[in-house]
């Protein structure tokens, strides 16, 4: 039994090995994804005409047809599962004033050196900095004050599609990390901490079912790497469905790894028990 157990994860380890092998020997366009993902990264951007950056300020890009498609059919997604759990859509203005932001100052205070400030209005300046939205907090909250006159009005749900700034003063890499992003935040009112927490868990589960976490960890990764992000990514989600007292999917108790080795969903997206 030892030795058969030995034999099988030599053969694992081989596996593996070639795995990488032909993973590090991969290359489009004549460009190696792993000795030079910067360049391979940017060309498969521009080949397929996702988004152009020669726009003439650094970290800002020209969504082209594909990217914009393709962000108006997740948007259509996403809203369509908020709509349906009570959330309702607005607009709120791109600026907002500093004061705003320093009434949240623990909040923001990460935020500050990446603020872009708006100083004047033509040759006009103003007697406060206003800010381009780095995240809508103080937008919001400042509103609700004057929307929440009484319990009855809870749960406050809301959302909208918008675009927020960010002076990252890192090196800027097209969709990964520019300085203009696009998302959809939600913002919301409980009257108790419980129904806060329960509304968070839902929405990191319906995450965590949506999507492949090969997808977003990455297609190669040192084993030691993968088995640890896999064991934390398995972990998490038996808390948010104990959290939100449903049954654990028993296929939790086995590795997602590379091909879902022992896996009853081999590598594939986590689906909710019915």
């Amino acid at each position: 039994m030892a030795n058969r157990k030995k034999d099988k994860d030599n053969s694992k380890r081989i596996n593996q090995e070639k795995n990488d092998s032909v993973n590090q020997d991969k290359a489009t366009f004549n460009i190696s994804k792993y000795k030079n993902f910067s360049e391979w990264y940017t060309e498969i951007l521009k080949k397929a005409e996702i988004v152009d950056i020669r726009y003439n300020i650094k970290g800002f890009l020209v969504h082209q047809p594909w990217s914009v498609l393709a962000v108006e059919k997740m948007y259509r997604q996403i809203e369509k599962a908020l709509q349906k759990k009570g959330h309702l859509p607005y607009f709120f203005p791109t600026l907002i004033p500093e004061s705003n932001l320093k009434k949240e100052a623990s909040h923001i205070s990460k935020f500050t050196p990446e603020v872009f400030w708006v100083t004047h209005g033509g040759n006009t300046k103003f007697e406060e900095r206003l800010a381009l939205r780095p995240t809508s907090e103080t937008a919001f909250y400042q509103m609700f004050s004057l929307w929440i006159r009484s319990y009855k009005d809870l749960p406050f749900k809301t959302y909208q599609r918008a675009q927020v700034f960010r002076h990252d003063t890192k090196a800027t890499r097209p969709l990964l990390r520019d300085r203009e992003f696009y998302w959809i935040e939600a913002h919301n009112v409980f009257a108790t901490m419980n129904e806060a927490e329960k509304q968070a868990a839902e929405k990191q589960l319906s995450s965590c079912e949506s999507s492949d976490w090969f997808w977003w960890f990455g297609d190669y990764n040192p084993s030691h790497a993968v088995e640890s992000f896999d064991r934390l990514y398995r972990h998490n989600l038996m808390q948010l469905y104990r959290l939100l007292k449903l049954p654990v999917p028993a296929n939790l108790n086995y590795p997602i790894s590379h091909g879902g080795s022992g896996t009853p969903e081999a590598g594939g997206a986590m689906r909710r028990s019915t």
